[in-house]
């Protein structure tokens, strides 16, 4: 008598149950890292109404306060812990009209108006060909007419804040002058004048210029946004009533003169006297030239 495989209606042979497993550990493979980017996408769109929101608050706080930033909605929104990314990372403001996630795959949203510096996104100036090294084109985003020069030093571009005059260098000198490469990072601690948008400073290799068979696009995300609204000193934000606070925020990108009389750029928001008094210190400061005429 033949040896018979018996089952009962209430159970499953040993190789119906490897042929279920195998089959759930197929669709397992499948489904998982789709399901796994679709939180993800999720997250990023959550993230994304987020900055929306702090963008809505900004202009809800400027009906009643014009001088309001982007600046004080972020600290005031760290503060309280209200608004926060779904994926663990920070909100910051990029400029005045303008926040971004620390996640650099959530991006960044802000005002639009003219004073906006780059409320969508990383600058893209798209140029359809190399042009010569020339004066900046001027528009209302940028500085005056004549708050900029050109000297003989090859491609510096100096740009006047209050009445003391910075240098920067043109990025379309950097252009014309490696315009044989794929990309080209911009020189460290170095301003650099993008044309109709200002000036930025490259810190921790974050602008770039990026090639193609139509010219080049120049990247500023990651660069700071220098303020050419006026020189400060330390001693304008200091509380003569309290000396180990600041009265306000030494916001990022802003130009201080210290006591030795050098000139340095805040590379992000710093509230505290200790940090505010240590320009030696290049996790807070950068050095800024002065022009060479």
């Amino acid at each position: 008598m033949k040896d018979k495989i018996i089952k009962d209606s209430y159970g499953f042979t040993l190789i119906e149950m490897i042929v279920v497993m195998i089959i759930i550990g197929i669709l397992a493979a499948i489904m998982v890292p789709s399901l796994l980017h679709y939180i993800d996408r999720s997250k990023a769109d959550e993230c994304e109404v987020n900055r929306k929101a702090l963008v809505l608050q900004l202009e809800g706080a400027r009906a009643q306060d014009p001088g309001k930033t982007m600046y004080d909605i972020v600290n005031e929104n760290e503060a309280s812990g209200e608004i926060t990314c779904p994926s663990g990372g920070k909100y910051e403001a990029v400029d005045n009209n303008t926040v971004r996630c620390t996640i650099p795959e959530h991006g960044e949203n802000g005002v639009l108006t003219d004073e906006s510096e780059h409320a969508m996104g990383d600058v893209e100036v798209i140029v359809p060909e190399i042009p010569s090294t020339g004066p900046l084109e001027e528009t209302d985003d940028n500085v005056e007419e004549d708050e900029t020069k050109e000297t003989n030093v090859d491609g510096e571009m100096c740009f006047k804040v209050d009445d003391i005059w910075f240098s920067s260098i043109s990025a379309d000198y950097f252009a014309e002058k490696y315009k044989d490469n794929k990309q080209y990072y911009f020189p460290e601690n170095t301003v650099i004048a993008v044309a109709g948008k200002g000036f930025y400073l490259q810190y921790k290799n974050g602008g770039k210029i990026n090639f193609n068979n139509n010219g080049y696009s120049v990247s500023t995300g990651g660069m700071i946004s220098v303020n050419c609204d006026n020189v400060a000193t330390v001693d304008d934000f200091f509380n003569m009533e309290n000396g180990d606070k600041l009265s306000g925020i030494i916001h990022k990108g802003q130009i201080i003169k210290s006591s030795s009389g050098q000139y340095y750029v805040a590379v992000h928001n710093i509230n505290n006297i200790k940090d505010a008094m240590d320009q030696s210190n290049e996790d807070h400061w950068c050095p800024i030239s002065l022009c060479s005429e």
